[in-house]
Formats: structure tokens, C-alpha cells, sequence
């Protein structure tokens, strides 16, 4: 195991929070600590080509899974002694085959886990053995109906457990989302309105004559206890929904704008414009998921937007962002807010665990994680 360490110290200023000491006012301070995990890959070459956006933690969050397409195998990180502990061998084709384009895993339990495709979803054990396969679209489902114009849109698909899957559905013509609750083993569909009809003021599509390219806001989905709740990056809002119903959670986000408002094109023939005006887009505010901490019973979430981009403005690697953190209790009331001035990208894949955030990094192709511990006084 290789362990480096990189302390930062920060007494930031907080907008709302407030402590009494006496009759007198106190603002609330973050402090951040940061130090820096290196995985020792154990004469192997762990797969980073996809930052980790095809990974798994399990319930503990000691293993992190890595799914491999070089090889067709899952890589189980060891976090708590900073290893790789195995590298399971999974099949492309044929009866237990994963088949050939994974977009994302879920760990369903101990020894079961879900490879999500385009249009279906492999649950497996950890051996290798397929269980079952579900298709998602194209069926006609039990409970509320899909129009023609509906489809579950697949980077959002998620098995959260043996039989049910949650995804976001986009009605094309009517340009409306729904909340989808798919039950796949009775193949009942519940859809569950929600209030992202400003989503379309920030899809572009490129049509070149060398490609055609989509670009559209992303949309997170999590389980949280028996709630589902559901954030979008254009917006600070917060939905949860629970016991059939949906509630909307807006905060004031003094140290930011709460919306992007930015007027754009939306569909483009020419590529440098369409990159062009993505990082115009991201200039503007940009919202990440809320992160549980099960230690410290707090929410967290980052926010972030350009403040600088270099010459080659080709390079989406080529830019600097403020990067900020909110803090919230369990009822998502905002405690404390910060600039995180030892950020200057946004976080890739990220988590919580033992208290603090863990974030990704590829450092000289060896996978490592910052974790940042925060503290508020």
C-alpha cells in the first residue's frame, strides 16, 4: 500500500449557519483536510480509461468494483488496505455473457451484481453465472403505460435492488419527465411526473457531417432509505420522492447563482461551435448529486463552474473551475457553504466513506483517491 499525504487547512467564511455563545452571533466555519490514497495495483494494470464511471461500491464501501472491458473483469479495490484484492473473470458473449457495451454496475448484494446495456440489464453473481436478463424498453408494461414517444433514457438506469429498477423517462414529442419505477419481475411500471421541462434549454445536438452528437443536462437518481431522490445539474432543486409523493426542496445559494439562465442554441452544424458553447454552459453554475454521510448524518454536495479556460479550448481537460460544498442535516436544511479553495476541477466519482468524501484522481495511471474530511465549527 502507498500512502501519501496532502493537508489542507481551510477556515472558510459559511453563509447561514449560526452558533449562540452567549448573546452573540457566531458565523459557522468549514475546515477541510485533504490527504491522498494511492491503490497499489499489485503488478496489474487497473483499468482507468473511464474515470470510474462503470464501478460499484459495495454496502460496507470496502470493495469498489472496476469493471475492465479490456479483459472482461470486474477489479475488486480493497479501500481500507489500499489493494487490489482480486480481478474477477466475467464472459463477453454466449450464455453468461455480458454482452459487448456496459454503461454502468450496480451491487445489488454481497453476490450479486447488475451490468446495466443500452436497452437491458445482466444481474449476475460474482462467479460469473448470468441469473436473469431483462429488456426495458419496448415492453408493455403492467401499471402506468409508456406512450410511443416515451423511453427510459439508459445512462440514468439503475437496479436498486433484485427487482427493481428506477431510470428517467423523456417523452420525445412532449419534451416531459417522469420519474420511472420499474418492478421487473412483475413487469409493473410506475411513472411519477417531474418538473424538468427546463432540462430542454440545455440539450444540444451537433449534426456534422462527420457525426452526430447529443448533449444533455445530466440527471441523478439515488436511493436514499425508502426515499428516491432525484437532482439535475442546471438546478439546485431537490426532489424527493417517497410514500407516492413528491416534495421539492429549493435553498438560496448565496455564494452562487441557484439556475443556469443562460440563453443557447440548440442545435448546431458546425463542431467548434457546439463544444464552444458546452463550455459557455459550464461556465454558468453546474449542480452534482447529493452524497449521504452515514457517520455524520449530513448531506453533501458539490457545485461547480468555470472560471478559466487555456489555449487549447479543444481540451475540455484545459480549464480551471471554483469549486463549492454545501452542507445539509437530514431534512436537506443548508448548514454551512463553502468555496473549496484546494479544488480547482470538479470532482469525478465520488463517495462517502469512514466521514469523509473520497474522490477519484488518476495520478500518473495509477488510481488514487483525495479524501476530504470536513469539519464544522
Amino acid at each position: 500500500m502507498k500512502k501519501s499525504f496532502i493537508i489542507v487547512l481551510c477556515g472558510l467564511l459559511v453563509y447561514c449557519g449560526e452558533k449562540n455563545e452567549g448573546k452573540v452571533n457566531v458565523p459557522l466555519e468549514i475546515h477541510f483536510t485533504l490527504d491522498t490514497l494511492l491503490i497499489d495495483p499489485v503488478d496489474e494494470f487497473l483499468y482507468l480509461n473511464a474515470g470510474l464511471q462503470v464501478a460499484a461500491l459495495d454496502e460496507k464501501k470496502q470493495y469498489l468494483y472496476n469493471f475492465n472491458p479490456n479483459d472482461y473483469t470486474l477489479e475488486k479495490i480493497d479501500l481500507n488496505k489500499g489493494i487490489l484484492a482480486d480481478k474477477l473473470p466475467f464472459e463477453k458473449e454466449g450464455p453468461n455473457g455480458v454482452g459487448g457495451m456496459v454503461f454502468g454496475l450496480n451491487l445489488i448484494s454481497s453476490n450479486s451484481i447488475a451490468f446495466m446495456g443500452y436497452m437491458n440489464v445482466g444481474l449476475f453473481d460474482l462467479e460469473g453465472s448470468k441469473r436473469s436478463e431483462f429488456t426495458f424498453n419496448d415492453k408493455a408494461f403492467a401499471g402506468d403505460k409508456m406512450a410511443e414517444s416515451e423511453s427510459f433514457q439508459f445512462l440514468s438506469n439503475q437496479m436498486v435492488d433484485l427487482h427493481t429498477m428506477i431510470g428517467l423517462i423523456r417523452d420525445n414529442s412532449e419534451k416531459t419527465y417522469a420519474l420511472g419505477i420499474l418492478n421487473t419481475e412483475t413487469q409493473s411500471l410506475t411513472k411519477v411526473p417531474l418538473p424538468f421541462e427546463a432540462l430542454e434549454n440545455f440539450r444540444f445536438r451537433l449534426s456534422s457531417p462527420s457525426r452526430i452528437q447529443m448533449s444533455s443536462p445530466t440527471v441523478t437518481i439515488s436511493k436514499h432509505q425508502e426515499s428516491y431522490i432525484i437532482s439535475n445539474e442546471i438546478s439546485n432543486s431537490i426532489l424527493i420522492y417517497d410514500n407516492d409523493s413528491l416534495l421539492q426542496i429549493d435553498y438560496q445559494s448565496k455564494l452562487t447563482a441557484d439556475k443556469k439562465t443562460g440563453k443557447y442554441n440548440h442545435d448546431f452544424e458546425n463542431e467548434e461551435a457546439f463544444k464552444q458553447t458546452s463550455l459557455d454552459m459550464r461556465r454558468e453554475i453546474n449542480f452534482m448529486a447529493p452524497l449521504w454521510d452515514e457517520e455524520k448524518q449530513l448531506f453533501y454536495r458539490f457545485s461547480h463552474k468555470i472560471i478559466k479556460i487555456g489555449k487549447d479550448v479543444e481540451n475540455y481537460q484545459d480549464t480551471e473551475s471554483a469549486v463549492y460544498l454545501t452542507v445539509f442535516d437530514p431534512d436537506f436544511n443548508v448548514i454551512a457553504a463553502s468555496l473549496v479553495e484546494a479544488l480547482n476541477t470538479p470532482p469525478g466519482y465520488h463517495f462517502v466513506k469512514d466521514g469523509k468524501i473520497w474522490m477519484y484522481i488518476n495520478r500518473q495511471d495509477e488510481m488514487g483517491f483525495v479524501q476530504l474530511t470536513v469539519d464544522i465549527e
